[in-house]
C-alpha cells in the first residue's frame, strides 16, 4: 500500500492556562488520535462543537503544533521543522479555505489571491491570481474589496487564494457556514471538482448534507475519532504531483522579494492613511527632533561663521585696553584713561616696536531723529584710524577725516538698524541731516552690515569723530576703551608687553602691585566665542537628540498598538506562508516609513525655521547638507531601532493564535 499523505500517531493537543504546565489544568482538544489519509482522498470531519474537529484541521494544516504524538506528512516528521519551514510547506503544498473567509479588508480580490504567491516568489503573482479568479467565476470582481462582495463571492476569492500555489492538500473549515444554499452548492461543486483533479481535500463541517459530498467521514467527540466511515468508493486520483516532490523544502532567499517589498510598502501606506491623526501624532516627535537638529545646526553654523567674519575683519593682531582690574568681587575701581594717556601710547608707534596704531573710542546712548521718526541708539566716537582697524569702510558715502575730528565737526555715519528705523525702505541717507540729542548732524556715510554680536546689535550705532562725541554729544573726558593694533599676528604678545609696561608707568604702579587695567587679545576673545558657540550648539543638539529618543519611543508604542490591531492579519499572512522574517520586515517597513516621512517633514520645517529666524532676527544661517543627510540616516535608524521590538513580537506570533485573536 502506498505511503499515506498524512499519518497521525497517538497525537494529542492540550490547551493550558498561560504559564501553567499541569495536565490537569488544561483542555484536551485532541486525545491520542491516530489517523491516516491517503493522497487524493476526500475526507469530511464532523462532530458537535468542542469535539476537536477544528483543532484536528489546524494541526494537520501545520497551523498549530501538537502537544504529544507524531505527525508525518508525505513521510516527513513535521515536528522537527521550525516555524519558517512550516510556513514554507503551508505556502507551497497546502491550501486553506477559512470559515470566515479571512480576506484582508483593505485589499482587492486580486491582491488577496496574489498574497500567497508573493511569499512563494512567483515571477508574476498578479497573472496567476487573475487566472484563479477567472477559474472560480470572479473575472468581473478583480478590483473589488471584500466589503464590496457577497458572502459567496468572498468564499470564491478564498478558494482562488487557496488554489493559487497549486496545493496537493486542501483544508476547508466550515466553507459553507456563512453563505446561502445556492452559494453552498456552487462552493461544494468547486471542491468536488478539485478532488477529481487529484487534490486531497479535508473538510470540516457541521452540516450532514455538506459532509455527504466527501467519500470518507470521520466523526469526532471529546477529542477522539469515534467513527471512521467510507461512504463512497475511492476513485483513482488524476495525475497529481509526486508527494515527496510536493512537500520537499526548497531553498528560499533569506531576504524578502522585490514584489514582497512593494506589497509591504503598499500595506504600510494603507495602514498609515487609515489613522491619519494618530499617524501624525506618532510622527510629531520625529518631526520636532529632526527640525530641531536642522535648525540648530544651520543657525549654529551661521553664528560661528558670522563671528569668524567679524573677528577676521578686526584682525587677529588687535588688542583692546580698558580701565579696571579684575578681583574676586568683580571689577574694581580704577582711574579712567584720558586723552593724554592716548597720546603717550601713540608714541609707541614711533619707537619701531610691536605697536602699529592706537585708536581711542568713547561710547554712550543718544536719541536720533529724522523727520517724525525717533530712535534710541548707541553712539561711538572714534578717530579716522577706526576705519582700517575695524574694517568699517562705508558701503555708501565716506568716512570722516582727521580735520573733521580736530574741528569737532557735526558729521556721522549710520548703521543699518538705525537707517531701517528712521528712513523708508531702500533709502540712502547719505547727505541727509539727522538730529542727535536735538543737534543737527550731517550723514556722510553708511556703515557695513555686521549683524548681532552677543546681546548687542552691532548695526544699531551712530559713528562720529572722537572729539565731536566727547565735547558736543556726551560731554565726557574719559576714554571708554583703546584699541591697539600690533604690527603682525606674531607680534601680539610683544605688543601686549609694551602696552602693559607703558600703562604701568603712566599709572605709577609699583613693582609687585597688580595692574588696574585690562588688555584683551582679540584672538583669545574669538576663540572664547567659538568655544561658547560650540558648547551652546552641542547642548541644543543634545536636547534635540532627547526629543529624537522620545519620538522613537512614541513610534515603538504605536507600532505595538498596530501589531495588536492587526494580529488576525498577521495570523493570516503566516497561514498563507509568510516566514517570520517577512512579517518582521513588514512592520519594520511601516516604522521606517513613519520615521522617513516624519524626518522629511522635520527637515523642511527645520530649513523653514532657519529662514524665519534669519529674516526676523537678522541671524545668518548656513545649511549643512551633511547634517541633512545625517538627519535622514538617523530617521531611518530610529525607525529600525524602535520598530524592531514590535516587529519581532509580530513575527513570533503563532498563526492559529493570531487568527483566533479578538
Amino acid at each position: 500500500m502506498a505511503q499515506p499523505l498524512i499519518r497521525m500517531v497517538d497525537l494529542s493537543k492540550v490547551y493550558r492556562p498561560q504559564g501553567r504546565r499541569e495536565a490537569s489544568l488544561g483542555v484536551r482538544a485532541l486525545d491520542h488520535v491516530s489517523l491516516e489519509i491517503q493522497e487524493g482522498e476526500y475526507v469530511a470531519i464532523v462532530g458537535p462543537s468542542g469535539s476537536g474537529k477544528s483543532t484536528m484541521m489546524q494541526v494537520l494544516g501545520l497551523l498549530d503544533r501538537p502537544t504529544e504524538g507524531g505527525l508525518h506528512i508525505a513521510g516527513m516528521d513535521v515536528s522537527r521543522l521550525d516555524d519558517d519551514q512550516l510556513a514554507q510547506l503551508r505556502n507551497q503544498s497546502i491550501g486553506f479555505i477559512f470559515q470566515f473567509f479571512n480576506l484582508l479588508p483593505r485589499t482587492t480580490a486580486l491582491d488577496n489571491v496574489a498574497l500567497p504567491l508573493l511569499y512563494s516568489r512567483k515571477a508574476d503573482p498578479k497573472a496567476r491570481a487573475r487566472e484563479m479568479l477567472e477559474f472560480v467565476g470572479m473575472k468581473d470582481r478583480l478590483y473589488h474589496a471584500p466589503h464590496q462582495l457577497s458572502g459567496g463571492q468572498q468564499q470564491r476569492v478564498a478558494i482562488a487564494r487557496a488554489l493559487a500555489n497549486k496545493p496537493v492538500l486542501l483544508f476547508a473549515d466550515e466553507p459553507t457556514g456563512n453563505i446561502s444554499s445556492q452559494q453552498t452548492e456552487e462552493v461544494m461543486a468547486e471542491l468536488d471538482s478539485l478532488n477529481r483533479s487529484g487534490v486531497t481535500v479535508v473538510l470540516v463541517t457541521h452540516e450532514p448534507d455538506v459532509a455527504e459530498h466527501a467519500r470518507r467521514i470521520l466523526t469526532m467527540r471529546d477529542g477522539r475519532i469515534v467513527s471512521d466511515r467510507q461512504i463512497k468508493p475511492e476513485r483513482a486520483a488524476a495525475a497529481a504531483p509526486d508527494q515527496s516532490e510536493s512537500f520537499r523544502l526548497k531553498p528560499v532567499p533569506a531576504l524578502p522579494s522585490a514584489a514582497s517589498i512593494r506589497e509591504n510598502l503598499r500595506m504600510a501606506l494603507v495602514s498609515l492613511s487609515l489613522n491619519k491623526f494618530r499617524t501624525f501624532l506618532t510622527m510629531l516627535g520625529m518631526i520636532i527632533a529632526v527640525m530641531a537638529v536642522i535648525a540648530v545646526t544651520a543657525i549654529g553654523n551661521g553664528m560661528r561663521v558670522s563671528t569668524q567674519r567679524r573677528m577676521a575683519a578686526l584682525g587677529s593682531n588687535l588688542v583692546v585696553l580698558m580701565p579696571g582690574a579684575a578681583n574676586s568681587y568683580g571689577i574694581g575701581s580704577a582711574p579712567q584713561f584720558l586723552m593724554q594717556d592716548v597720546d603717550r601710547l601713540k608714541q609707541l608707534t614711533l619707537m619701531g616696536g610691536a605697536v602699529r596704531a592706537v585708536d581711542p573710542t568713547v561710547e554712550g546712548s543718544v536719541l536720533v531723529s529724522y523727520g517724525a521718526n525717533d530712535w534710541n541708539t548707541s553712539v561711538t566716537g572714534a578717530e579716522p584710524s577706526y576705519e582700517s582697524m575695524r574694517a568699517d569702510t562705508p558701503v555708501s558715502g565716506r568716512f570722516f577725516t582727521r580735520k573733521e575730528d580736530q574741528d569737532r565737526a557735526r558729521v556721522c555715519l549710520l548703521g543699518k538698524t538705525v537707517i531701517d528705523n528712521l528712513y523708508p525702505p531702500g533709502f540712502d541717507p547719505t547727505g541727509t541731516v539727522v538730529q542727535v540729542n536735538k543737534t543737527n548732524f550731517q550723514v556722510v556715510g553708511v556703515l557695513p552690515v555686521k549683524g548681532g554680536g552677543g546681546f548687542r546689535d552691532q548695526d544699531d550705532v551712530v559713528l562720529m569723530p572722537l572729539q565731536t562725541a566727547m565735547w558736543r554729544v556726551l560731554g565726557v573726558t574719559q576714554i571708554s576703551r583703546i584699541e591697539i593694533e600690533a604690527t603682525s599676528s606674531d607680534a601680539v604678545q610683544d605688543c601686549i608687553d609694551e602696552v602693559t609696561q607703558m600703562c604701568r608707568t603712566l599709572r605709577h604702579i609699583r613693582p609687585g602691585q597688580p595692574d588696574d587695567f585690562r588688555i584683551f587679545n582679540m584672538a583669545d576673545i574669538q576663540q572664547a566665542q567659538q568655544d561658547i558657540a560650540g558648547v551652546l550648539q552641542k547642548t541644543l543638539l543634545a536636547i534635540a537628540m532627547v526629543s529624537l529618543v522620545v519620538g522613537g519611543i512614541g513610534i515603538m508604542n504605536i507600532m505595538l498598538v498596530s501589531v495588536k490591531e492587526r494580529t488576525k492579519e498577521i495570523g493570516l499572512r503566516k497561514a498563507l506562508g509568510a516566514r517570520n522574517v517577512e512579517v518582521l520586515f513588514q512592520f519594520l517597513v511601516e516604522a521606517l516609513l513613519i520615521c522617513l516621512i516624519g524626518g522629511g517633514i522635520g527637515i523642511l520645517l527645520g530649513l523653514s525655521l532657519s529662514v524665519v529666524f534669519t529674516r526676523f532676527l537678522g541671524w545668518l544661517y548656513i545649511i549643512s547638507w551633511t547634517t541633512v543627510a545625517v538627519a535622514v540616516a538617523v530617521s531611518a535608524f530610529s525607525g529600525l531601532l524602535f520598530g524592531l521590538w514590535p516587529a519581532w513580537q509580530a513575527s513570533q506570533l503563532s498563526p492559529i493564535e493570531a487568527l483566533r485573536y479578538e
